[in-house]
């Protein structure tokens, strides 16, 4: 059981692209979107994924493995933390017309 929660807050200054499923459509790389919302997100095992790599940079293997779980047995033990989707705070939306008062 986790005991504490935290917020986590993502700036994205590059373009970024979260995958989604592999199905073939307009698109060769869906993104990942909510279902019924169909914005776009970034799942939870992609975003502990990719934490996952950045902490692999600067940590032992044996910080990593406590922290996220053993890479390759994950049954051996469970990871210390559990990442939930990230959702967008803000959307941006093309407007059509500026209004401009007075």
């Amino acid at each position: 059981m986790y005991k504490q929660t935290k917020a986590l807050f993502f700036q994205v200054l590059t373009s970024m692209h979260a995958g989604g499923d592999s199905r073939l459509g307009v698109v060769d790389l869906p993104i990942q979107r909510e279902g019924h919302t169909q914005f776009p997100k970034v799942e939870a095992s992609s975003l502990k994924g990719s934490l996952r790599r950045v902490v692999e940079q600067k940590a032992s293997e044996h910080e990593v493995a406590r922290f996220f779980g053993p890479k390759d047995q994950g049954d051996l033990y469970a990871s210390a933390v559990s990442f939930s989707d990230a959702r967008l705070l803000f959307f941006p939306v093309v407007r059509s017309r500026v209004y401009l008062p007075g």
